[in-house]
C-alpha cells in the first residue's frame, strides 16, 4: 500500500499523451456560499442554476444566495414561474440594492434581506432543508435554496495552447474549433450560457467534427494511394 507521500508524488506525476486533436472541456467553477453546513445540501436541496433545477423550487419557499452587484433580483425573478414565495439574502456589505431594484421586488412579491449574512443551514439530509440562521441569530424557513454568486471560467488550459479568449471564454467557430488548428471547446467553457443539454450539444458536435474531419482524411489518403 502506498505511504501518503509516494500516492501525492504518482499524482503529481505527469504523462504524456500524444494526439492529433484536443477537445477543452475545461468548464467553469462556481462560487459556492462559505455556509454551516452547505456541503451537506449542496445537490440535495441547494442548487444554482434555474434552468437545470428550478423545477425544485415548485410550490416551495425559496431562499436565494446572491452577492448584490450580480443580479440578485433578476436572478430570483428567474423563479417566479415556479414559485411566489421567495426571500432573496445578500451576502456581503459591499453593495445595496438600488431604489429600482427596492420596488421591483416589492411589486412583485419577493421579499429581501440585507445587511444579516446567512452563516448556518438547519436541516437533515434526509427530511431536507428546515431553513437558515442569519448573523443576527434570527432563523429563517425555507425549503430549497439557490445561489447566485458568480463563477470562475476554468481557461489555464486554452491560454497554455494560446487559443484565443472572449471575456474569459474560448473563441470557436460553428464547429467548435478554436482560434488553434486541431484545438476544440465545448461545454461551459465557450459560452456564458451555462445549461446542461447545450453543454451537452457542443461537445457532441465537437466530436463530430473531429470524426468528419479525419474521415475525410482518411479518404483522401486512400484515394491518393490509388493512383
Amino acid at each position: 500500500m502506498l505511504s501518503t507521500k509516494e500516492d501525492t508524488r504518482r499524482t503529481r506525476r505527469r504523462i504524456l499523451v500524444k494526439t492529433k486533436n484536443v477537445i477543452i472541456a475545461t468548464g467553469i467553477k462556481d462560487v459556492k456560499p462559505k455556509v454551516k453546513n452547505f456541503e451537506t445540501f449542496d445537490g440535495n436541496g441547494a442548487w444554482h442554476c434555474p434552468h437545470c433545477d428550478g423545477i425544485q423550487t415548485t410550490n416551495k419557499k425559496l431562499v436565494t444566495i446572491s452577492t448584490g452587484n450580480n443580479d440578485s433580483i433578476k436572478y430570483a425573478k428567474e423563479f417566479l414561474g415556479w414559485t411566489r414565495n421567495i426571500q432573496v439574502f445578500l451576502q456581503g456589505d459591499n453593495y445595496q440594492l438600488t431604489s429600482h431594484e427596492i420596488s421591483e421586488a416589492k411589486k412583485l412579491g419577493i421579499k429581501v434581506v440585507e445587511n444579516d449574512e446567512i452563516i448556518e443551514i438547519i436541516g437533515d439530509r434526509k427530511k431536507g432543508i428546515k431553513g437558515m440562521i442569519c448573523r443576527s441569530k434570527k432563523f429563517h424557513n425555507a425549503d430549497v435554496i439557490f445561489y447566485h454568486l458568480g463563477y470562475n471560467v476554468q481557461n489555464k488550459l486554452a491560454e497554455q495552447l494560446g487559443c484565443e479568449l472572449d471575456d474569459g471564454y474560448i473563441k470557436r467557430d460553428s464547429q467548435q474549433q478554436t482560434t488553434i488548428p486541431n484545438v476544440y471547446a465545448a461545454g461551459d467553457i465557450d459560452t456564458d450560457r451555462h445549461y446542461i443539454v447545450l453543454a451537452a450539444a457542443s461537445e457532441a458536435l465537437a466530436a463530430i467534427s473531429i470524426y468528419e474531419k479525419m474521415f475525410g482524411e482518411a479518404i483522401t489518403t486512400v484515394k491518393a494511394a490509388h493512383f
